[in-house]
């Protein structure tokens, strides 16, 4: 393992697995894509029915040019999180990558309808936290717009709205950032006139 790897490790084991026993769930970091994917496609009907694509092709079927470029891919920095409960049955996940050196993108945050609202906010909390420390500056995620309750949270959390994303993979998205340092949240307010 490289160093940055290895201190990526050290990290991820001081912030997780984060046990949340009030809230009936603890959060167990995945590092195997192919675990976390067998773990969170059951999760999808009831999780993103709205992000069902009945156009994906299923990975082993793409052209071999397709599956190189995403094992390239999977090289960056990325997190994985499953969402167990008192049973180690998944009741959610969570999971991101490296949008670039500064900036740390949430990819999918998502809990069956029985374990919302039950504390999964502090997850994003340590989260940031674990985020932070790593060195990222910039938190970013994206959400449909109709989807207001992960927007409300995140502006409650300090994000703010940075734009629209157009994809036709999952249609119009909200795109939000949270500045991680002091020097990043001046910036922004330089940068866009904002009141200081």
């Amino acid at each position: 393992m490289s160093p940055h790897l290895d201190h990526i490790a050290e990290l991820r084991a001081k912030y997780f697995p984060g046990e949340m026993t009030d809230a009936g769930f603890r959060v167990v970091p995945v590092t195997d894509p192919d675990v976390y994917l067998r773990a969170t496609g059951p999760l999808a009907e009831t999780v993103f029915p709205h992000e069902l694509a009945p156009s994906a092709i299923p990975l082993a079927q793409q052209p071999e040019n397709t599956r190189r470029l995403r094992g390239i891919f999977e090289h960056i920095h990325r997190e994985r999180f499953l969402i167990l409960d008192a049973q180690d049955e998944v009741q959610g996940c969570f999971s991101g990558q490296m949008e670039d050196p500064q900036t740390f993108n949430i990819g999918r945050v998502g809990l069956t309808p029985a374990f919302r609202k039950r504390g999964a906010v502090r997850l994003y909390v340590q989260f940031i936290e674990y985020i932070r420390e790593l060195g990222y500056e910039r938190l970013t995620s994206c959400h449909h717009p109709h989807n207001t309750e992960p927007l409300i949270v995140q502006m409650k959390l300090g994000f703010f709205v940075e734009g629209m994303v157009i994809d036709e993979r999952l249609g119009p998205r909200v795109k939000m950032v949270l500045h991680l340092t002091e020097q990043r949240r001046n910036d922004a307010v330089r940068r866009f006139r904002l009141t200081p």
